[in-house]
């Protein structure tokens, strides 16, 4: 659609871009976003649709490999659904910024979920349930090693 605006109102006018940035406000998302669903389909997804298993096995070796997140996830005060969350777009956004494509906010990836017809909560689902696998682990390490 963004090509038939182009072709109808003259491409790289005040009046194209306008109606572009109208379009994708009301019905789609830009280019660059778009090629950036593309790219996350392509490594993290299973078709053109999220693949959780995917998601749970990146935010497992992220968390466990990042100082800031290991931290994140080590102190309880966030809930798992928060740390799951900021590493699965932390790990995405590296990936993207790997293939040089435009890093997407938080609402874009949850526009990406919905894009794949699966909810936030679907795709998340095995990272959360990773992260409170890990806290388990690690407050028995911490009993273990006190003597508890």
């Amino acid at each position: 659609m963004l090509k038939t605006i182009e072709k109808i109102a003259g491409k790289g006018t005040p009046l194209c871009e306008s109606l572009q940035k109208l379009y994708t406000l009301c019905e789609g998302v830009t280019q660059p976003t778009q090629q950036s669903f593309t790219f996350l389909n392509q490594r993290f997804g299973d078709g053109n649709r999220p693949d959780p298993n995917k998601i749970t096995d990146i935010v497992d070796v992220m968390v466990d490999n990042d100082r800031e997140l290991y931290d994140l996830m080590s102190y309880t005060r966030s809930p798992s659904r928060a740390v799951a969350w900021a590493t699965w777009m932390k790990a995405a956004n590296a990936f993207l910024e790997f293939h040089e494509a435009k890093p997407l906010s938080s609402e874009q990836f949850k526009r990406w979920f919905l894009d794949g017809g699966m909810s936030l909560e679907e795709g998340m689902k095995g990272a959360v349930a990773k992260i409170d696998s890990k806290r388990a682990e690690r407050k028995a390490q911490l009993a273990e090693n006190q003597g508890v």
